[in-house]
C-alpha cells in the first residue's frame, strides 16, 4: 500500500515539475535551419513556451511546471509551418521542415501627398485622386493652392499660371485647356508647380516672376508609347443625344503629340478648350464685334448644360518636335463646329384691385448660333 501511494506521488510530482526539450530543425535537404520558431500552445491556441534555433539549428524548449501543451509549432521563412502533437514531441527529437511559399499580410502603402524641394512643389495624384476624377483637372482642382476655371484657366494662388508643360516640355502653349480636360487621371504619376517660373530662358536669374508653371509627370507605362481613350455615350430624351470622345496621344523627350476629336448634343460647352487663355487673360477672346449682336438671355442658376441645346463638334491636333538644346517646333490645329440654342421664357403677373383686369407681362427670347 506504502508502495503504491509512493509511486502515485513521484508519477504527480513528474508531472507538475518543468520538463525541457532538446533537438534540432532541418529542411529536407539537411540543411540547418537557424532562427526558426518553436512554439508551445494550448489548445485554445494560447503560447505555452517559444524559442529559436540556435546557429547550429538546435531548439531548447522549456515547458513551465503545472504547464500542459497540446501542440508544437515549428515555423521558418520560406518553408511550410509544421504542426505535431505534443505528445510526440520526444527530447533529442529533429524535426524536419519542407519549402514552400507563404502570405505576408495585407500591407498598405499610402503616398507622400505633397513634396517641396527648392521652389519645386510635387503633388501626388494617387494622394489626391478620387473615384469620380477622370481628366487631370478634375484632380488638380483638389491640390491646395490651385484652382481650375471654368474655361479651363489653372491658377496658382489665385495667380494664373504661365506655362502648362508635360514632361517637360510645352506642347499645349497657350491652349492647354485641351490637355488638362482630357488627359485621363490614371496616366499621370505627379503634378509639379514650379513656382517664380521665368518662361523666357534668357531671363531667367534677371528678370523675376510672380507666377507659376505647372508640369505633369507621366506614369512609366504612358510615356513613348501610344496611348488612346474613346469614350461613346449614347440616349435618347426628346431626340436621340450623344457626348463622344476619340483621343490619342504619344509623349517622350523629343516629340510629343495629342489628337483630339469630340462632339456632343447635350449641352457642353467645347470652345473653352481650344481657347487661346493667354489672350483670354489679357482681356482679348479674338472675337470681333459685328454689326448685329445675340440677344440678351437671363441665364438661370443652372448648369449650362440644363438649358443650352447645342450641337458641337471639336478636331484638335498637336505636335512638338525638340530640334535642339533651346529649340523645338510646334504644331497646332483646330476645327469647331457649332450650332447653339438658347431659349428663354418670363412671365411677371401683376394683380390689382378685385374685378379689375389682370396684367401680365410676358417675354419669349430664342437665340440661334452657328460658327
Amino acid at each position: 500500500m506504502r508502495i503504491a501511494v509512493f509511486i502515485l506521488l513521484l508519477l504527480t510530482n513528474l508531472s507538475l515539475s518543468a520538463q525541457t526539450f532538446t533537438g534540432k530543425v532541418k529542411g529536407k535537404k539537411g540543411e540547418l535551419l537557424v532562427g526558426a520558431s518553436v512554439v508551445a500552445s494550448t489548445e485554445s491556441k494560447s503560447t505555452v513556451a517559444y524559442c529559436l534555433t540556435s546557429d547550429k539549428g538546435e531548439y531548447r524548449l522549456n515547458i513551465p511546471k503545472g504547464k500542459n501543451p497540446a501542440s508544437i509549432t515549428v515555423s521558418y521563412i520560406g518553408y511550410q509551418k509544421k504542426t505535431i502533437p505534443f505528445a510526440d514531441l520526444k527530447d533529442g527529437m529533429t524535426i524536419t521542415l519542407t519549402e514552400g511559399g507563404f502570405k505576408l499580410k495585407e500591407v498598405k502603402i499610402k503616398a507622400e501627398r505633397i513634396k517641396s524641394t527648392g521652389d519645386t512643389l510635387t503633388y501626388s495624384v494617387a494622394g489626391f485622386r478620387q473615384g469620380q476624377d477622370r481628366s487631370i483637372a478634375d484632380v488638380i482642382a483638389k491640390m491646395p493652392g490651385l484652382e481650375v476655371k471654368a474655361d479651363g484657366k489653372v491658377e496658382y494662388q489665385g495667380t494664373p499660371i504661365n506655362k502648362f508643360y508635360i514632361e517637360g516640355l510645352d506642347l499645349m502653349g497657350a491652349q492647354y485647356g485641351v490637355a488638362n480636360q482630357n488627359i485621363s487621371a490614371d496616366k499621370i504619376k505627379s503634378v509639379q508647380v514650379l513656382e517664380n517660373h521665368q518662361s523666357v530662358k534668357s531671363l531667367r536669374g534677371v528678370a523675376f516672376s510672380e507666377q507659376a508653371a505647372l508640369n505633369l509627370v507621366l506614369k512609366d507605362d504612358a510615356k513613348a508609347v501610344w496611348t488612346g481613350t474613346a469614350d461613346i455615350g449614347l440616349g435618347w430624351g426628346d431626340d436621340f443625344l450623344y457626348d463622344c470622345r476619340l483621343m490619342g496621344m504619344r509623349f517622350n523627350k523629343k516629340y510629343q503629340t495629342l489628337m483630339m476629336y469630340k462632339n456632343n448634343n447635350i449641352g457642353k460647352q467645347l470652345d473653352n478648350e481650344v481657347l487661346d487663355l493667354a489672350a483670354l487673360l489679357k482681356g482679348r477672346t479674338g472675337s470681333e464685334s459685328g454689326f448685329l449682336s445675340m440677344m440678351s438671355v437671363a441665364a438661370p442658376d443652372l448648369a449650362d448644360n440644363r438649358y443650352t441645346f447645342n450641337n458641337s463638334h471639336l478636331v484638335a491636333g498637336n505636335w512638338l518636335w525638340k530640334t535642339g538644346k533651346d529649340s523645338e517646333l510646334r504644331v497646332q490645329g483646330n476645327g469647331f463646329i457649332d450650332k447653339t440654342d438658347m431659349q428663354d421664357y418670363s412671365s411677371s403677373t401683376y394683380l390689382t384691385l378685385a374685378d379689375m383686369p389682370v396684367i401680365v407681362e410676358e417675354q419669349n427670347v430664342c437665340n440661334t448660333r452657328s460658327e
